[in-house]
């Protein structure tokens, strides 16, 4: 979806300033923020009354200048796209007009989108949960969308808001934290071959005979993440209730393997007493020694392999009296 504005070349594009003078205060949504910004072209009907779902209506957002979105219930993808929620343009004259460290129009647009999709339904928003940035203004942008969902959530306390690390989502996705959108993009064809046709790049072709960009795949592949959750095979988590999980694992993994190398060596230990014991009734029950005996005193001879001792009576007669002798 694109926000639509009129061009002008020249001048300082006046019709940009009426975005920048809108108040969140004690005003209904319908006849004040909705008549400041211009809504989306594909709206989404309200569900029919009295249908029952086993889960939330939940939107899911990639969010960013463009923005991934992707409406979903019942654990079934109902509409996807992608929001633009400024053009290059339309960001050249926020700067120039010294609006961009005020009231940035991506927010304002950001908040008014959120609101008509609560009123529209929506009780559930998922999004992904960026831990880096290449510059500066990443961060800053990224911050100020996701604090327009934390006041859409503070204003609607009906509203549940839940965030996926990025790692996490292209791990469930493609098996790879790391991976690339190319690889996102195939991963949700193979998933889908129904639904997604080809890929072409990081871009999807749909069954409608539309195309998905990174951005509305990543949207979908939250969509997809979420009815895991809602099945019980995932979980929402944070970064640090994941730190905290992923090393209580690794230390249950050290004492497992602590346990294991202490259970082998005691087992190892056993064998050789076992086995020391089974030569020496070995040797006894023969009568004689099978290893090399060595005098350690007058009195007594003892062998090296299995430390069986033997008076020396007995062996005067069968080794000489040195210090090594084979018995």
């Amino acid at each position: 979806m694109l926000w639509t504005a009129p061009r002008q070349r020249r001048g300082p594009l006046p019709q940009l300033i009426h975005m920048f003078d809108i108040s969140f205060h004690d005003q209904p949504v319908d006849d004040k923020v909705q008549s400041k910004s211009p809504q989306p072209t594909n709206r989404f009907a309200p569900s029919p009354l009295g249908l029952e779902s086993s889960s939330p209506r939940t939107l899911l957002l990639d969010l960013g200048t463009q923005t991934g979105w992707a409406r979903w219930q019942d654990q079934t993808p109902l509409r996807s796209g992608t929001l633009c929620l400024a053009t290059d343009e339309e960001l050249d004259c926020q700067r120039r007009l010294g609006k961009d460290r005020l009231l940035d129009v991506r927010f304002v647009r950001m908040h008014t989108f959120l609101t008509a999709e609560v009123h529209d339904g929506v009780k559930r928003v998922v999004f992904e949960d960026v831990l880096f940035a290449s510059s500066s203004s990443q961060t800053q942008l990224w911050s100020s969308l996701r604090c327009a969902i934390w006041a859409v959530a503070l204003h609607y306390p009906e509203l549940s808001i839940f965030a996926v690390p990025t790692a996490t989502m292209k791990k469930f996705a493609t098996g790879n934290g790391h991976a690339d959108k190319p690889q996102m993009a195939q991963a949700l064809v193979v998933r889908e071959p129904a639904r997604y046709l080809s890929v072409q790049g990081c871009h999807v072709h749909k069954i409608d005979g539309t195309l998905a960009d990174d951005n509305e795949v990543d949207a979908l592949w939250l969509g997809y993440f979420t009815a895991a959750v809602d099945r019980g095979e995932q979980q929402f988590l944070g970064v640090h209730q994941r730190h905290q999980l992923a090393k209580a694992e690794q230390k249950k993994k050290k004492a497992e393997a602590r346990k294991l190398a202490k259970a082998k060596r005691l087992a190892a230990s056993a064998e050789a007493k076992a086995k020391k014991a089974a030569l020496r009734t070995a040797i006894r029950s023969l009568g004689r020694c099978c290893g090399i005996w060595r005098l350690a005193d007058k009195r007594r001879a003892i062998c090296r392999k299995c430390g069986s001792t033997v008076g020396l009576p007995k062996l005067q007669v069968l080794m000489p009296q040195h210090s090594d002798v084979v018995a």
